[in-house]
């Protein structure tokens, strides 16, 4: 190994402490707590104006406390930066050092920013409403001074009592110095004085002691009736249940009342598959549930259970009763049953529509559709739809599928359908090979109208000619023999694309693309 003096390992390293990045002052150097502020940060041997934002890492901190960068306000320079920062009330007062990390390096600086003192802090003045009882759902606004929650309304309130801390259901910014707060205050809800407490990202966290007095409910909610409490199986159904002591249109998305059904004489709780539910308060005391029977559930009596944030559970016995239907629904037949994986690849398309029918189904309303073929699963869609009981769907590449019969499978949250055997595809091995046995060959390809087909055959064979285009519409048809060797297509006139020639016999086909230009 060669040995180099001690002296140049110096200089090199002198070279490379020499052109490191240094951060060189923080202006302003100071800013007031619950400020927004945008500091320039001001360095020497740095490229801002090259190097991108993913980069670079800024990091103003105190101890174990990092302050919140927001963005980069500017590139002022190759040396100068300006960053956002939000100084929110609950960030320590103080000293704050600086990192800065870029492709080059890190640097690490102390002491260039300092955090002063609010002389007006925020703070939470009242709540318009300030005692309610148990087993309520209210709104209130939260009075502030000193805050600006149009500017940053990321916010949450919350209440706590002895421990018990309740968070609010919604936040919604008002006004700068006004906050829309939604409260659920389920029953059991112990009963007392509630301090109230209101955080954002700039404000910080600000309390109210003693905000909210919370009474005793002595009354127990429960639901009373269901209209109609009579249906058939199989379509949908809305159901409309009416409540006591319930605030059922103090819920605004139908994911905050759940209601589900169960069998009255086994307990089984009915949800997911077999039926579907979607709800819509209409009134304090009264909830519209729309709900999808499916066959699958059994005829029999159903007690309804409903669940929302403030009433907790509640339960209906026996509330409705579900009779059989006139007949389940099923899958009748697709068409065409029977595809030839060759017949696809030869009639010019990428595939074959099959019409679905149905009997007694609701095929408007589809879920998924999918077709199986032992471990072959191929999921699709719709293409048309016509009626509750007839639509068509696209099977694509038929030639790449494996041979066999395949099931179809159709779900909604009526049914969930199988019709075995649906439809067969054939050998598609068979077909590709005879494709690609050519008898043909076409000159000039591109042309502007009029090519030649050459046949190529060793035996007297009668060939019909068929030419598409890409729609698979048929351009023209021709009937020939080996014996005449070449046969003039004529296409002048036909718009100018992609077209295929399929010549055919008793023992083979062949297919050749043509291109019009």
């Amino acid at each position: 190994m060669k040995k180099y003096p001690l002296f140049i390992f110096c200089m090199i390293a002198m070279v490379h402490i020499g052109n490191a990045q240094t951060v060189v002052s923080i202006l302003p150097a100071s800013g007031i707590s619950g400020d927004r502020v945008v500091l320039q940060i001001n360095t020497v041997n740095t490229h801002f104006t090259t190097w991108t934002a993913q980069s670079l890492g800024f990091h103003l901190y105190q101890g174990d406390f990092s302050m919140i960068f927001t963005n980069i306000e500017e590139v002022v320079n190759d040396t100068a930066i300006k960053l956002r920062f939000h100084l929110c009330h609950d960030h320590p007062l103080g000293n704050y050092d600086f990192t800065l990390w870029c492709p080059t390096g890190v640097t690490v600086n102390n002491n260039l920013f300092q955090v002063l003192s609010d002389p007006t802090p925020p703070n939470i003045i009242q709540l318009t409403t300030d005692s309610t009882s148990a087993g309520t759902a209210f709104s209130t606004y939260i009075v502030t001074e000193n805050t600006d929650f149009s500017f940053y309304p990321s916010n949450y309130s919350y209440i706590v009592h002895q421990g018990d801390t309740i968070t609010a259901f919604s936040v919604q910014y008002w006004q700068p110095w006004n906050t829309l707060v939604r409260f659920v205050l389920p029953f059991g809800t112990s009963a007392g004085f509630y301090d109230v407490y209101l955080y954002n990202s700039l404000d910080g966290t600000m309390k109210l002691e003693n905000g909210l007095q919370v009474t005793e409910n002595p009354n127990a909610p429960s639901l009373i009736s269901c209209d109609p409490d009579t249906v058939v199986q199989g379509g949908t159904v809305e159901l409309y249940l009416t409540g006591n002591h319930t605030n059922f249109s103090f819920f605004t998305s139908w994911q905050d009342i759940q209601v589900s059904l169960r069998k009255s004489d086994d307990s089984t709780v009915v949800s997911g598959e077999y039926n579907y539910t979607t709800t819509y308060g209409l009134s304090p005391a009264v909830v519209r549930a729309t709900m999808a029977l499916n066959y699958l559930l059994p005829p029999g009596k159903y007690d309804i259970i409903t669940h929302d944030p403030l009433c907790g559970t509640m339960v209906l016995a026996e509330g409705i009763t579900i009779l059989e239907g006139p007949a389940p629904p099923s899958v009748a037949r697709l068409s065409p049953n029977m595809l030839f994986a060759k017949d696809s690849l030869l009639n010019l398309n990428l595939g074959q529509f099959i019409l679905v029918s149905g009997i007694n189904t609701y095929f408007n309303s589809c879920a998924y559709i999918y077709i199986t073929n032992g471990a072959y699963y191929s999921r699709l869609n719709y293409w048309h739809y016509y009626s509750n009981t007839s639509f068509d769907f696209f099977l694509y590449d038929i030639y790449k599928m494996p041979p066999g019969w395949y099931d179809f499978h159709f779900g909604n949250w009526n049914e969930n359908l199988v019709l075995t055997n649906a439809f067969h595809i054939d050998n598609p091995t068979v077909g590709i090979q005879e494709v690609e046995k050519s008898t043909m060959n076409i000159y000039p390809n591109p042309c502007t109208g009029k090519a030649t087909l050459a046949l190529n055959s060793n035996s007297c064979e009668v060939f019909e000619i068929f030419v598409t285009n890409l729609a698979g519409q048929l351009v023209k048809k021709l009937k020939a023999n080996v014996l005449e060797s070449e046969i003039t297509l004529d296409l002048i006139g036909q718009p100018k694309g992609i077209y295929f020639v399929k010549t055919a016999s008793e023992k083979r086909v062949s297919v050749q693309k043509l291109i019009i230009r």
